[in-house]
């Protein structure tokens, strides 16, 4: 019987079974902190390229090559996308022809479209998101010919 209440009170290597337990739990959320970080970042940027596409296109011209040229020199980011379309719109909501009346007269609005994406490869976690994470913004504004 002494045995037993020996056996029962030696608590040596608890620590490290509770360490063995704990750790992966505490690894698992600082990992979420930190690819959470990662996005958000990368997120950030992207939405800046954007913005600076949809200025540019409200600034100084309608022209998607330019616009996409003024987006790709914003930033030093990669992998990225951008693509800029422009396209044009009555009150009414029809599409018509940018050189074209709408319908009651008056000349369509013209607007500009841009899209820009990118990739954050993710530290961990490959299992719960994937790896690399897509991140993609898009915006339209409407330009003057």
């Amino acid at each position: 019987m002494k045995k037993e209440c020996r056996f029962l009170q030696n608590s040596k290597g608890n620590v490290a079974i509770e360490l063995a337990i704990v750790l992966p739990l505490i690894f698992l959320l600082l990992s979420g902190i930190v690819n959470f970080g990662l996005i958000l970042a990368n997120k950030n940027q992207v939405n800046a390229v954007v913005s600076v596409g949809m200025l540019y296109a409200f600034g100084n011209s309608s022209n998607t090559a330019a616009i996409i040229a003024a987006m790709q020199n914003a930033t030093n980011l990669t992998p990225l996308t951008v693509t800029a379309t422009q396209f044009c719109e009555c009150s009414n909501g029809t599409k018509p022809a940018c050189s074209s009346t709408c319908t009651g007269g008056g000349a369509p609005g013209s607007y500009v479209t841009v899209t820009a994406q990118s990739q954050v490869n993710l530290f961990a976690l490959d299992f719960i998101i994937a790896n690399p994470f897509t991140t993609k913004v898009q915006g339209t504004i409407r330009t003057f010919k």
